[in-house]
């Protein structure tokens, strides 16, 4: 995926897979690359992660279980630069044969402004590649502008304006995130797609055959098989109708509120006895409870940030937990919530 990237200056490389496929080799394998790389041809990569407080923690995790298994005398270790960021520093021997290189940074998002007055370092500094894993959180909580911040960093770090390309991994598939809005891939995703190439981005849903069941059948899975079923893939709200039904037995419905999406109408109804939040062309007129999602053609976007049921509804959303009465509804909760 790597490879294609950079031959065909393509930016973006996602390498993903669904929360049952766990241990798919992502993490190990984009670690192996970038060692691999500065080892074979002294360049050195940048690693995103979000918060200060992350800072000292993340490079270990990265490489450890890689550097463990294939060189084992190489030890990993972060350096804090004025917290605003780290360098990523490999060890080898003891005494006067101890050696000790800087192969990588560690920049916080959040710290983009920061970044800026130690440009020289970077930039003369070989930095070639671009990695964040778990770039989509289970939590679902993003930072705000965090596509933007990345650009910042980006743009600093990469004075030469060249096609470098930023690999982002991830266990979980959510399309609720701001990096599939940008590129454009919540708009092309489906149940079974397992790759796609587009003019910025390369995209694998990895998996690893065997493992699933491996990982159903092990003594944990059979213990917990209960809890967070919720959390499975989520790929599967963009399929044309893949959240039409009907009620069927889901217990008492209580109408919660109205949606005017452009001047149309639908009615929200919880269900006492199911998960499920529905989504339907039925409307109570008399409720008092109306939320404009949508007017003239623009989102609402102040009151989706704020209103807490719009909250609510998206989680349960993105969680596989609404259902709706026509592909309509289902492409307009896509476009509020994406």
């Amino acid at each position: 995926m790597i490879e294609t990237a950079i031959k065909e200056h393509i930016c973006f490389v996602i390498a993903v897979s669904e929360d049952k496929e766990r241990g798919a080799g992502k993490t190990y394998s984009s670690a192996k690359f970038l060692y691999e790389q500065y080892i074979e041809h002294g360049e050195r990569f940048l690693i995103f992660v979000r918060n200060v407080k992350e800072l000292g923690h993340i490079a270990e995790g990265v490489f450890g279980n890689y550097l463990n298994d294939n060189h084992p005398t190489v030890s990993i270790s972060e350096k804090k630069q004025d917290n605003v960021f780290s360098y990523v520093y490999t060890t080898t021997g003891s005494g006067e044969e101890k050696k000790s290189d800087i192969i990588g940074y560690v920049v916080p998002l959040k710290n983009a402004p920061g970044v800026k007055q130690y440009r020289g370092i970077f930039q003369s500094s070989n930095v070639r590649y671009f990695y964040m894993d778990e770039f989509m959180p289970l939590d679902g909580k993003y930072l705000p502008n965090e596509t933007q911040l990345m650009k910042t960093i980006y743009d600093t770090v990469n004075g030469k304006i060249e096609d470098l390309p930023i690999i982002m991994t991830a266990n979980c598939i959510s399309l609720g995130n701001p990096y599939f809005t940008m590129l454009g891939l919540n708009s092309k995703i489906q149940t079974n797609t397992r790759k796609i190439k587009t003019e910025t981005c390369v995209y694998e849903n990895v998996t690893v055959e065997g493992l699933a069941s491996k990982h159903m059948n092990s003594a944990a899975n059979k213990a917990f098989r209960q809890t967070g079923e919720d959390y499975s893939s989520n790929v599967w709200i963009m399929d044309n109708n893949s959240l039409v039904c009907k009620p069927d037995n889901w217990g008492r419905a209580v109408y919660i509120c109205t949606l005017v999406y452009d001047n149309k109408r639908v009615g929200v109804y919880d269900y006492y006895g199911s998960p499920y939040i529905y989504v339907s062309t039925t409307v109570d007129k008399h409720c008092d409870y109306i939320y404009n999602v949508k007017v003239e053609g623009d989102l609402n976007i102040p009151l989706l940030r704020s209103a807490p049921f719009l909250k609510t509804l998206k989680d349960k959303f993105y969680r596989g937990q609404v259902r709706v009465s026509n592909g309509e509804i289902q492409r307009m909760l896509i476009e509020i919530f994406a």
